[in-house]
């Protein structure tokens, strides 16, 4: 009996870790993907209920690219932790940090309190980034990065959307001149889908050149 309570107890261990390392990054830690979404619908059900608005926060960071490129992947992770241990650093523990691919992470909050005001909680997300990381390579120099952040606020319905909705104000807070964040407007979509068709059109306009030439 004894022998089985042991493999038993070993069978629950290696379940819970196959589950932990399904819903989290390999590389931070931090939640994944499916977990952010996951939390995100389960926080906007509880918003519709009690008429609460959610924050969702899409932060990319500016410049990875050239990090990765210039100093090797190796480096890119090294910094892909450090930012995740700055932000885990600065939000409040009801609070979700996650890293959903590559240098891009999200970040949920209740917009309940001075404290949690989407602004502040930008604020202190882009104030984290604000010294250089100084990593362990010999001879390597303190490297410095930033980020720009798109914040959706409301209730959506679906987590999805509310994503979709901070991608788009990250776009205008990159095209603001980075290090900076922008928040969520109607008329940010409209302009997306502008860009979209203006690009459609030019494409199509080009084949066409193509085709009869």
């Amino acid at each position: 009996m004894a022998g089985q309570a042991a493999i038993a107890i070993t069978n629950a261990r290696l379940v819970d870790e196959i589950r932990h390392q399904a819903l989290h990054d390999h590389l931070t830690g931090l939640p994944n993907r499916v977990l952010v979404l996951d939390r995100a619908e389960r926080m906007l059900a509880n918003a519709h209920r009690h008429s609460t608005d959610i924050a969702l926060m899409f932060v990319d960071l500016d410049g990875f690219k050239d990090v990765n490129d210039g100093l090797g992947h190796h480096v890119g992770d090294e910094i892909l932790r450090a930012v995740a241990t700055r932000f885990s650093a600065v939000i409040r523990e009801t609070d979700t940090v996650g890293r959903i691919g590559g240098d891009e992470f999200v970040v949920l909050t209740e917009c309940v309190g001075l404290s949690a005001g989407p602004d502040m909680v930008a604020e202190r997300l882009l104030n984290a980034l604000f010294l250089p990381f100084v990593l362990g390579g010999e001879g390597m120099s303190p490297i410095s990065i930033s980020a720009s952040i798109g914040i959706a606020i409301g209730r959506r319905e679906s987590a999805e959307e509310l994503l979709a909705d901070a991608d788009i104000a990250l776009y205008a807070a990159k095209a603001a001149g980075k290090r900076c964040s922008a928040i969520f407007e109607p008329s940010m979509r409209e302009a997306v889908q502008r860009r979209h068709e203006l690009a459609a059109g030019t494409s199509s306009t080009g084949q066409s050149s193509i085709s009869q030439g």
